[in-house]
């Protein structure tokens, strides 16, 4: 039993390793959304019920879905939602040929409308990511350690790889964890999911560089010209609601 100042503790008084995080279906229920072999019929009831929002594809309903963050997405929910972010920044465009300050306005507007959720999703998916990483080093330290025992009990001789084997087995059979999916299957998961978000991250601070480039460029002209800007129109207006 661990207390708050015993929050690093990873090994309990009977030598088993402590999920700190509770990521595991255990008899502490975690608060990402796993499958409790009490409550499966429930869980697969809502996972078919409210699997994905709909959206006709405006930002405005797009936007919507993107900033319902959770702490868990199933993988429906997580394609919908990373669908929805590579549609939004495709949005995210101004014609060099054809500058002016309101289409660069529009867009600028779009960056910052999805910076929040995809900032919010990052540090949750780098945070789960983080966890399984940890906990599959700790799980293949401790299956080997105990398959060891096992061998020298037994009176068992075996070399390092094979040793190596049949601790990793063990760990690949052990799906007690999140959707009934084993360590190497989660820490793959969420590593596929830090990708893609870094990805749209990525994608939009070089829109936003672009955007600095045109902004500053336009400018120049605007100042050469002794340009006086116009108040936005409807279809400016109308570009940002999608």
């Amino acid at each position: 039993m661990t207390t708050n100042d015993d929050a690093f503790q990873l090994w309990d008084n009977d030598g088993q390793i402590i999920n700190q995080y509770n990521f595991s279906n255990e008899q502490n229920q975690p608060n990402i959304q796993q499958v409790n072999k009490q409550n499966i019929q429930t869980e697969i009831i809502a996972q078919h019920n409210n699997t994905v929002m709909t959206t006709d594809g405006s930002t405005e309903q797009n936007l919507a879905i993107l900033m319902n963050i959770k702490d868990y997405y199933n993988d429906k929910e997580w394609i919908q939602k990373y669908t929805i972010y590579m549609q939004e920044c495709k949005k995210i465009q101004v014609d060099p040929l054809n500058l002016n300050s309101h289409d660069i306005a529009v867009a600028a507007g779009r960056i910052d409308a999805l910076l929040t959720p995809v900032r919010f999703d990052f540090a949750l998916m780098n945070k789960v990511h983080s966890h399984y990483e940890m906990m599959l080093k700790l799980q293949q330290q401790l299956e080997y350690a105990n398959q060891k025992k096992l061998d020298e009990n037994a009176k068992i001789k075996r070399n390092i790889d094979d040793t190596k084997s049949l601790a990793v087995l063990r760990i690949k059979n052990n799906n007690s964890y999140e959707d009934n999916l084993n360590l190497f299957e989660l820490e793959d998961r969420y590593a596929g999911r830090m990708i893609q978000i870094k990805t749209v991250l990525d994608i939009l601070s070089d829109k936003k560089d672009i955007l600095i480039t045109y902004s500053a460029a336009l400018k120049i002209e605007n100042s050469a010209n002794n340009f006086v800007p116009n108040v936005p129109t409807d279809r400016h207006i109308n570009q940002m609601k999608g």
